[in-house]
């Protein structure tokens, strides 16, 4: 019985020493440190009933001194997921489209909000609850070296979108509020 017991805490302790670490580095990541100069806010936005998709919006800081680029985006709330980024023609029509990447500049902000840069949920695998969260991984390169994070995100209500916002520094005109569900041709 005494080596059962043993056996046990071994394999817990390999269990803890093996994922403990890896955890806590990963709730570190949406931190800035000196191998991850980034800071992090984002909020994803609850779908529209009946619209398989949404959207994360938000600030991600770059706190160095050199050009940061946001390769890609994943999460598993999603069948794909990609940086998107909406522009509006001289007649003012809006077009959206699927980008490779965002460069951040040094000591600069990328702001992610709507009807310009954001990240886009597609296919979503199930409703998405304000109240609920979802994880995102971001993977970026900082003068050819990969720096991937992961971080939990908030799902929010659409009507309170600006209200999360607003702390950031960005701010939504009537326009960019997402009321409406957008759709997709790909």
């Amino acid at each position: 019985m005494q080596k059962t017991a043993f056996q046990i805490v071994i394999v817990l302790g390999m269990l803890l020493g093996g994922f403990l670490p890896q955890n806590l580095a990963a709730q570190n990541l949406a931190k800035s440190t000196p191998q991850n100069p980034l800071k992090i806010t984002l909020y994803v936005v609850e779908n529209v009933p009946n619209n398989n998709m949404s959207a994360a919006f938000g600030k991600i800081e770059n706190l160095s001194d050199e050009t940061i680029t946001l390769n890609s985006a994943y999460s598993d709330i999603s069948n794909a997921t990609e940086l998107h980024h909406t522009t509006s023609d001289s007649n003012g029509i809006s077009k959206m489209q699927k980008v490779d990447f965002f460069a951040i500049e040094p000591k600069s902000s990328l702001i992610l909000k709507p009807k310009s840069y954001h990240i886009m949920f597609i296919g979503l695998k199930s409703a998405l609850k304000a109240g609920n969260s979802a994880t995102l991984e971001l993977k970026f390169t900082k003068n050819g070296e990969a720096i991937t994070t992961s971080i939990k995100t908030k799902i929010i209500a659409r009507k309170d979108l600006s209200k999360y916002l607003q702390p950031l520094g960005i701010m939504l005109d009537s326009s960019q509020m997402p009321q409406n569900p957008h759709h997709h041709k790909h």
